[in-house]
């Protein structure tokens, strides 16, 4: 099942944003993404992912959707997750 939003308005709500808020603090803890603004090559990304205790492609997600990292890197950090589940 994907899930996706009948209107801009369901996508910007106040639940989504705290729910995306949450989801961060968990994820990457306290300090946030903020301790990956700057890095750039695969095994500065992949170290500081293993610190976290995240996947380093989680955190190349969220470099890529703040445009604080170019696409066309930290791609080789990601994985095709499509089809690996059923619902």
């Amino acid at each position: 099942m994907h899930l996706e939003y009948s209107t801009e308005r369901k996508r910007n709500s106040a639940a989504e944003k705290a729910a995306n808020s949450f989801a961060l603090e968990v994820l990457f803890g306290e300090s946030g993404i903020e301790e990956f603004r700057g890095l750039t090559r695969d095994n500065e990304i992949k170290r500081k992912a293993a610190e976290i205790g995240i996947s380093p492609g989680v955190a190349v997600h969220q470099l890529h959707r703040r445009r604080w990292l170019d696409y066309s890197f930290g791609n080789r950090l990601c994985v095709d997750i499509t089809g690996t589940y059923t619902a």
